[in-house]
């Protein structure tokens, strides 16, 4: 997407602090991302087989601010220094995409399994299934970008078929304080209690899935993307070093509870 004189941009509508807008014909979708949490996410889910909203970065400089427009903008005020933002595709153009807050009506609030097992068993019976495997590895993918906000607007399913995120900027920072070592006692216990509890009643494809995914998305797979991020889009990630840091620590806390229910089935299969 190139953003210059000769572009043709279109401000549908602001909402919150995104805005809807047409470039060159085509519905975009732009909020501003100080970190590029949602490139990153979106990445990361692609290594997880989780289709995700697609988001490009964009470095708003002053020439693509002044094609933009004030209006673009929240407070139809223009910045005064570089902004990062993200831009991403109206999911339309791949097909019929359905929020999930449109099975659980005014439940905009984070859904357990078994409550969206209950509603996908309702609604669409026969994808029932297919669906719920999807929503597991969404809930893997959210304990390891240490997502705090998956509620049912950020997630739905396209073409009755596929489950799809979006929505990813609560991600590796709710669960952490600060980052000035790598003294795991600066995470929160309460997130890995919820985690070894979600695995203990988990059934052996569950845990089988959860190892595959730690294999995919070791630290260094997840470092790798970042730098492809930067490399493929000319942009540097702010705190890079920071979300690394974090990810690394929260992987090996997690990757030592799966090693801890895998002992205690061991022990009780003996």
């Amino acid at each position: 997407m190139v953003i210059n004189n000769n572009t043709k941009i279109e401000i549908l509508e602001k909402k919150n602090s995104t805005t809807k807008l047409k470039i060159d014909g085509i519905v975009y979708y732009a909020k501003k991302d100080p970190n590029f949490y949602e490139v990153i996410c979106s990445e990361i889910a692609k290594v997880c087989g989780l289709k995700c909203f697609s988001y490009e970065p964009i470095v708003i400089n002053n020439e693509i601010r002044d094609c933009l427009g004030e209006h673009f903008f929240t407070n139809n005020t223009l910045p005064t220094e570089n902004v990062n933002y993200v831009f991403s595709k109206d999911i339309s153009y791949e097909g019929d995409f359905i929020s999930f807050v449109n099975f659980f009506e005014d439940r905009r609030h984070t859904c357990s399994l078994y409550d969206i097992w209950n509603v996908l068993e309702q609604k669409i019976p026969d994808k029932c299934s297919n669906i719920m495997n999807q929503v597991i590895l969404m809930y893997i993918f959210d304990f390891l970008i240490m997502n705090s906000d998956r509620e049912t607007l950020n997630y739905g399913i396209l073409n009755n078929e596929y489950l799809v995120i979006l929505d990813n900027q609560a991600s590796f920072t709710e669960w952490v304080q600060t980052i000035a070592s790598e003294d795991s006692s600066i995470f929160s216990d309460n997130m890995y209690e919820d985690i070894e509890e979600f695995l203990s009643i988990s059934s052996n494809e569950t845990l089988k899935l959860f190892e595959e995914i730690l294999v995919r998305l070791k630290p260094e797979v997840f470092n790798k993307v970042l730098n492809n991020i930067e490399r493929c889009n000319l942009i540097n990630i702010p705190n890079k070093r920071s979300i690394q840091a974090k990810y690394r620590i929260n992987y090996y806390k997690i990757y030592k509870i799966l090693e801890k229910i895998k002992e205690k089935q061991h022990i009780s299969k003996r």
